[in-house]
């Protein structure tokens, strides 16, 4: 298969799905056809996920989807060690309740 080289991108040989296709890279980011895109579906998943790149997806040469690697959330402690200072009752209401005058 030939390859060109054109203003901000290059065309290089790529194994993909078993046979050897051109895939463009602009810069750092490749791109594929979406009808390429179609039939290695599955082998660019691995790969995006392998290598933490990102794919632009074209139709007719136009960017129309990026297929980009997931990033698992920062996990947070949760509240914990979140109160700075308690004061008075939290579970009070601010009223005399009957069962206090009860108590010994």
């Amino acid at each position: 298969m030939p390859f060109g080289t054109r203003c901000g991108e290059v065309r290089i040989a790529a194994d993909l799905g078993g046979s050897t296709d051109a895939v463009n890279i602009d810069m750092a980011m490749k791109s594929i056809a979406a009808g390429k895109f179609k039939d290695v579906c599955l082998k660019m998943l691995d790969d995006v996920a392998a290598t933490k790149t990102p794919v632009v997806i074209t139709k007719r040469g136009r960017p129309l989807a990026k297929l980009v690697p997931y990033v698992q959330p920062a996990r947070k402690g949760g509240l914990a060690g979140s109160v700075l200072k308690e004061t008075g009752d939290p579970f009070g209401t601010g009223e005399p309740w009957e069962a206090d005058d009860d108590a010994p």
